[in-house]
């Protein structure tokens, strides 16, 4: 374990003195507290974390936030677990799942092979017979599904519902006000936690890394009184009357809110290029997760891959880590290029990754010269229009989508931004405020600002009478937000797909969950399902455990490319409740049991 681990830093979580065991598969790990269940198996050398629904391809850490279906287990007897956000704790028992008999051998994987006979659809074209459907029907119900429940076993979990009311809740931090803060992390700060870059922001941030930031933020909040913190919840619907349903490990809150102020963050988009699920490849701020708070090291050999500013901050944060990088592949615009040298790191400007290489993890990449684009070539590419690289990790810094779930259930409407390519809240409710990175927001100074704003918002609806003081606040943060200098994310309007055609290879996965390739949602498209709905229901994508954060995007910038449409005039689906999967028992909730109690009862008890 020690092997992977980098020097410690102010950001990690992890605390090195204190050492816990739990088992995989019957294997004892080492683990440090404050470790995942997810970064202490990466830590030990795994790197198969599960297989895939439909073809059973090897699939490893990914976004390591919880929001991917690649770290599946069963944990503790209980199926579908997310490792990568699951605290480890002493003694526990971690069980892969959905292969057979092995994760590193699993012999389902013969499915792949059999992928031209597994359309979109298929299962309502073949087996139709009712003579055939008795023979075919017990083996389609062993292969559907992930997880395995155990129907002997009895939940030492006791679940409670929770009834609250507050003036303002902020999803996503006037002494007279009730406030709920809901953040589904363990400490408050988002994408800050895991920044050791010196931010330039507000003067009293300026200099400071966002670690620094995100401890004065957390002081201010927990000297407020009013303020109820709730760490580890997820708000996983939106009801009418404003009523939030939010899940807290075995409790679900019932909590009634006069105003929602929702900064939900955004979350990354992946690149699709052939093999582009092996083990091995990451999204930037996963590997910032895994390096920066768990202080681990990804691999002997990284490629980045950056199309926009946070790719080029991931190299040089993982250059000062002392992580190896073999390439950066920089297709950042022109006018940013100039200032993206990172130390001696071969730069692959004007190239694009079209292939991982690997069978069970990755072993390399090739780039091949972006046509899309005027190339500048590098000196380590010799001119060359196609490139190998030998690489154990490839980290992908795409662009971002806005979460836009909590937005669409509390009333708002989302249209399509052009200039930044990102689906935003355009019209929004009167008692819904909104703030950060959903906004369309990148740098620290227009979050603040935007925060400050949305909560004197709030708080300027509930109060009485608007304070003068009040109002002089509003128009002050309202000035300096329109006088920042909002820079744009960065975000190239390509999807990285290969130059050569759209679909010139069969493993471009669009959709993790439920291995979706470009080819079948071109397939599907053929067939009449040209509408980003009804795709969704035939082709199944954005359906699995992810519900749509990995694979809305490219799935919709799909559809538009194949059925020549624009990504506004294709639109977005529809996300409902609940957004993230809640437990059949926590939606129950506890059991009663009628009790008649004799008028002695409470003598007894005083007496012993």
């Amino acid at each position: 374990m020690s092997n992977q681990r980098l020097p410690p830093r102010e950001t990690q979580t992890i605390d090195t003195d204190k050492t816990i065991t739990f088992t995989f598969d019957n294997r004892t790990v080492s683990a440090f507290a404050g470790d995942t269940i997810g970064s202490a198996l990466y830590a030990a050398g795994v790197r198969v974390f599960s297989r895939s629904f439909k073809y059973h391809r090897p699939r490893g850490l990914f976004c390591v936030d919880g929001k991917c279906p690649n770290c599946l287990m069963n944990v503790n007897g209980c199926p579908n677990v997310r490792i990568c956000t699951e605290p480890v704790n002493e003694g526990d028992k971690v069980r892969h799942q959905n292969a057979w008999p092995s994760l590193e051998l699993d012999f389902l994987s013969i499915t792949e092979k059999l992928d031209r006979f597994l359309p979109p659809g298929f299962y309502y074209k073949t087996m139709i017979n009712p003579r055939f459907w008795h023979v075919a029907e017990p083996f389609l119900r062993r292969a559907a599904g992930l997880g395995k429940i155990d129907i002997q076993a009895r939940s030492s979990h006791h679940c409670e519902h929770v009834y609250e009311y507050c003036d303002v809740a902020i999803v996503g931090g006037d002494e007279t006000i009730r406030i709920f803060l809901i953040d589904d992390q363990p400490e408050l700060g988002g994408h800050l936690r895991y920044s050791i870059s010196k931010l330039a922001g507000p003067a009293e941030f300026t200099g400071k890394s966002g670690r620094e930031i995100v401890r004065q933020m957390a002081d201010r909040v927990k000297s407020l009184n009013n303020v109820t913190v709730l760490n580890r919840a997820t708000v996983f619907g939106c009801y009418e009357g404003r009523l939030l349903a939010i899940m807290q490990g075995n409790r679900l809150i019932h909590l009634r809110a006069r105003r929602l102020l929702l900064a939900p963050g955004r979350h990354e988009i992946p690149e699709l290029f052939e093999n582009n699920d092996l083990p091995g490849i990451f999204l930037s701020r996963g590997v910032r997760r895994l390096v920066n708070l768990y202080g681990i090291n990804p691999g002997g050999r990284v490629l980045v891959v950056a199309r926009n500013d946070e790719g080029i901050e991931l190299a040089r944060e993982l250059m000062s880590q002392g992580v190896h990088l073999v390439g950066l592949v920089d297709n950042c615009t022109k006018a940013k290029q100039a200032a993206n040298q990172v130390g001696n790191v071969p730069s692959y400007r004007g190239y694009q990754l079209v292939k991982a290489l690997g069978k069970k993890r990755v072993t390399g990449a090739i780039l091949e010269k972006n046509h899309l684009s005027e190339p500048v070539h590098a000196s380590a590419t010799q001119g060359r229009s196609r490139v190998e690289i030998e690489c154990d990790v490839i980290c992908l810094a795409k662009g971002w989508q806005a979460q836009l779930g909590l937005l669409y259930q509390s009333g708002c409407q989302i249209g399509f931004d052009e200039s930044r390519q990102m689906f935003l809240a355009q019209k929004i409710p009167e008692d819904v405020f909104i703030a950060g990175e959903v906004l369309g927001h990148d740098f620290l100074e227009s979050l603040v600002l935007s925060g400050q704003i949305a909560g004197l918002e709030a708080v300027k609806t509930i109060t009485a009478g608007a304070r003068a003081d009040l109002e002089s606040r509003l128009d002050r943060s309202r000035r300096r937000l329109v006088e920042s200098s909002d820079r744009g994310n960065g975000l190239s309007v390509g999807s990285g797909l290969s130059s050569g055609g759209p679909w010139e290879t069969k493993k471009q996965f669009v959709c993790l969950c439920e291995d979706i390739t470009g080819n079948d949602l071109s397939y599907a498209v053929d067939e009449g399902f040209d509408e980003i709905e009804t795709l969704k229901r035939y082709s199944t994508i954005s359906m699995g455990p992810c519900q749509g954060k990995m694979c809305s995007f490219n799935s919709i910038e799909t559809c538009a490319r194949v059925t020549g449409k624009g990504i506004a005039e294709t639109g977005i689906t529809t996300p409902r409740p609940p957004l993230q999967p809640v437990p059949i028992g926590l939606l129950a909730g506890p059991e009663h049991h009628p009790i008649k109690r004799t008028p002695m009862h409470y003598r007894h008890l005083a007496l012993g």
